[in-house]
Formats: structure tokens, sequence, C-alpha cells
């Protein structure tokens, strides 16, 4: 249970991927759903399509940025229609140097062990949830065995190269993120005030333009798992995902919690502040991307992904 987060480059080598066909790809034939105005919203193309090759395209967002802001003369004001949704799930290790003095003390029914069963159970719920409302199988599965074993198992980063702060428009079926039990890779999941972490598993769940109403179906699970005594002390996060990282993870009224939740860390942690913005940009100065890509200080060329 003593974990490191090495970083995806381990997780992408400890899954191997089946070849997966492109959803929404640019410059190929795709779903008409792609096309349409209710998937579109005020999304840039960069983040409602993915490449030929299936991988995120490079995406800042759109400025100006203040369909982010939700506070001061913001307040009130509507948020972005959600391009995905992630769902949380905290739990203790008390291996972790990093991490509150909650989340290292196991007892009854909240434990590491228990965490792993329920992880293992929600990629099962999800997989079905994907047959029901998509009327299909996912085309990769989420190993549920696996995700009840073995805490580096995912398959967003490694099969379809989705990170956790990326919208993902085109995505049409859930996957799962390695988990980081020692909190050695910063973002919200912290005390604001000892800067130390809360342990948390974590599922990437479509918009409802593949997936209608499996966000609704995820938090009636969340309450049914809240009422047996063997999963009741669990915390789980439900929030959307627009690019605008701060909104997405603290604005109340879009958020759902569990219980009373814990406080988040919010400073100075996200590199991404505009809708649709995907943290796939170059992190230093490289040659101009390939439309519809929209990374500022690269502007991009007119060859097609």
């Amino acid at each position: 249970q003593c974990l490191l987060l090495i970083g995806s480059a381990f997780a992408s080598a400890h899954y191997q991927a089946a070849e997966l066909f492109p959803n929404c790809a640019w410059g190929l034939p795709h779903d008409p759903r792609c096309d349409s105005a209710n998937y579109h919203g005020e999304y840039p193309d960069c983040s409602l399509y993915q490449s030929q090759a299936g991988r995120p395209i490079p995406c800042q967002g759109l400025t100006p940025t203040d369909r982010c802001e939700f506070a001061g003369a913001h307040a009130g004001s509507a948020p972005p229609m959600p391009g995905s949704w992630h769902i949380h799930v905290l739990f203790p290790n008390p291996h972790c140097p990093n991490c509150t003095e909650h989340f290292t003390k196991e007892h009854d029914d909240f434990s590491f062990a228990g965490a792993l069963e329920l992880r293992g159970l929600l990629a099962a719920t999800l997989n079905r949830l994907t047959e029901e409302l998509g009327g299909r199988s996912p085309q990769l599965p989420i190993d549920a065995a696996k995700a009840g074993e073995d805490p580096m198992y995912d398959t967003c980063e490694s099969a379809f190269g989705v990170f956790a702060g990326n919208p993902a428009n085109y995505m049409t079926e859930p996957c799962i993120f390695f988990i980081d039990a020692v909190m050695l890779s910063g973002g919200p999941f912290r005390d604001p005030t000892l800067n130390r972490g809360y342990p948390n598993f974590s599922f990437f769940l479509p918009g409802a333009t593949w997936l209608p109403g499996l966000k609704g179906k995820v938090l009636e699970w969340s309450e049914e798992v809240k009422k047996t005594k063997k999963f009741s002390q669990y915390t789980v996060l439900v929030h959307p995902n627009s690019g605008c990282l701060v909104r997405d993870h603290f604005e109340a009224s879009q958020i759902y919690w569990s219980d009373k939740g814990v406080p988040l860390y919010s400073k100075d942690l996200y590199s991404c502040n505009a809708v649709g913005c995907n943290e796939a940009c170059p992190k230093s100065p490289s040659p101009p991307q390939p439309l519809p890509a929209n990374c500022s200080w690269a502007p991009p060329s007119t060859i097609l992904i």
C-alpha cells in the first residue's frame, strides 16, 4: 500500500490498450452528433474533436476567459455546459506521509482495501451503464477485477490520452485513472491550510451527448452505496469538466458531495482556465500546431491532423 506516483509514463507502460476507433476524428467521417449544435455549445473545435490517431488536439480554450468566473460580478452566471464529468472517491492510506491525519487512519468500513473493492464495483457498474444508456458495449470495457486489485490500473491516460484536466467532449465511454495514493502530484485534493492530501480514486464520465442520463445514474449509485454499512464512510465527489478547472471543482451548485465534503486547494494549481482547455498544448515553444489546435504562442497551421 505504500505507493508512489511514478507518472503517466509508468501508467502507459503498465497497460497496453487494444486499437480503438476514434470518435469525432478531425478530417475523417464521423458520427453526425459530432457536428450538432447541442454537442458544440460554446466549445472550440480543438476540444470537440480528436486527432485521427485518437489523441487529444492541443487546446488552450476560448478567450476571453470570463466564462470561467463565478464569483463577485460573475456570481450566479450560467456555467459552461459540462463536456464530461469525473467521479472521485476519497479513502485512507496509513502509509501516506503527505496526507491529512484523517486519511491516514483506517478503521472498520474505511480502509485502503475496502476502497479498492469499491473501485472494482464502480468499474463494473460503469460498464453496465454504458451498455444500458449507449446501446452498445464499450470499445474498451474497464476491467473490474484489475480495478479492484491494481492501484496503477489505468485506461484514461494509457489508452485514450485523456489526462485529469481534459474535458474530452468526444469520449463516448467511461475510463479509469490510476491512483496517486501518496498525493505526490499536487492538484486540488489537498487541505488548503495544511497542504496535505486526500487519497482518492477517480473515473472519467462522458457527457450527455454520448451517454444521456449517466451522471444521474452515477449519483443514484453513490446514494445507494452510502446506505450500505460497508461503504458508507467513503466520501464521493462528482464534478463537471469544462476546461474551467477552478469553477469545475468549486462552484457549489455544479458539484455533488455525498456528505459535507472536504475543503479543496485551488491556489496557483490549475493550468487551465478557459472553456475547452485540455492541458495538451506544448509546455515550451514548439513548431506551429495543426488546426484545429489553438495554442496561443504557437499559431496553428492549416494542415489537418
